[in-house]
């Protein structure tokens, strides 16, 4: 990746007061992304340059501004990088939806069905395709569909990982999601994994989550039925190496 396409993730409030005249005296960027680099690292706004080589991946950013009597305020952006030509993802199947994941209807633990395909398309930032997930439960009835597509990671691991936003059927608002996706081969043990976390782009509130608790970076659920297929370009023993 000699130049990778940065897009946000989730961005936190900002934390922290600057107790004075409003003057800003210094700011300050750090980061924990590999092979960054800041050219202006003292301004408020900066141009970021990645290594050549640089995996794609998520990380994070913080900005630190300290005002004319000492007082500082900071807020932290997760970023991707990305490598639009590393591949791209298809899927389809179900798992069986834990209690406790659907937060409308915490009891709930049916069967949910999953379907995607995602790509960047040849001089396109952004990647294209759709997500479907429906849970038929007894309880509930939830049905998520995407609307667009933010980003796409696919790296020399077997995982992938996508961001974007959509809606809820009967729900109003937009909603965000990320979905991380495990392709461990062909066959019957194959033990592919899903997860999807969805939630309120107003409020950043949670709406389902098939592994709440488990960390951010946590890859999934081995599902049920079904089948998930990262797609490398070109030879994904010769991308490995």
């Amino acid at each position: 990746v000699d130049r990778g396409d940065i897009f946000g993730l989730k961005s936190t409030e900002l934390v922290g007061t600057a107790n004075d005249d409003g003057a800003i005296v210094t700011t300050t960027w750090a980061t924990d992304c590999p092979s960054f680099s800041f050219l202006d690292s003292l301004a408020l706004t900066t141009t970021v340059s990645v290594a050549g080589g640089t995996e794609p991946t998520t990380c994070s950013v913080t900005l630190t501004a300290t005002g004319s009597c000492g007082g500082s305020t900071s807020g932290t952006a997760e970023v991707a990088i990305v490598d639009p030509t590393a591949g791209f993802i298809t899927g389809g199947g179900r798992i069986a939806s834990p209690v406790g994941a659907l937060v409308g209807a915490p009891s709930e633990n049916g069967q949910a069905t999953f379907s995607f395909v995602s790509k960047y398309k040849k001089n396109r930032s952004l990647p294209e395709g759709n997500v479907n997930f429906v849970i038929k439960g007894s309880a509930a009835r939830f049905h998520f569909q995407s609307r667009s597509h933010a980003w796409l990671i696919v790296n020399k691991s077997d995982c992938a990982q996508l961001k974007g936003e959509g809606t809820v059927r009967n729900t109003a608002g937009t909603f965000e999601f990320v979905m991380t996706v495990c392709d461990n081969g062909e066959g019957k043990n194959a033990d592919d994994e899903f997860r999807i976390q969805i939630w309120d782009k107003s409020n950043g509130a949670i709406v389902y989550d098939n592994m709440m608790g488990a960390p951010d970076g946590y890859n999934g659920d081995i599902i049920s039925g079904g089948n998930i297929q990262i797609h490398f370009k070109g030879n994904k023993k010769n991308l490995r190496a």
